[in-house]
């Protein structure tokens, strides 16, 4: 039997900027590259959709989700 352990969110200390390579919607998990690195992304908290080559704030992770808001400026 597997067991399954919830996702815990984690939020980072230090925010790094990235980039949508795959839009990004409060329903729809998108991608976004961070250090060099193509990463599943969703929304930290409800926004407007975020489109592909918009720049996002990286706040924290869920599991290996990416939790992202969009940048400001």
């Amino acid at each position: 039997m597997m067991m399954r352990f919830p996702k815990t969110i984690v939020f980072f200390e230090h925010q790094g900027l990235g980039t949508a390579v795959k839009a990004i919607a409060a329903d729809q998990p998108g991608r976004v590259r961070f250090q060099a690195t193509d990463w599943p992304a969703k929304l930290y908290r409800p926004t407007p959709m975020i489109d592909c080559d918009r720049k996002v704030r990286v706040v924290g992770r869920e599991g290996l989700t990416l939790l992202v808001v969009p940048a400001e400026g």
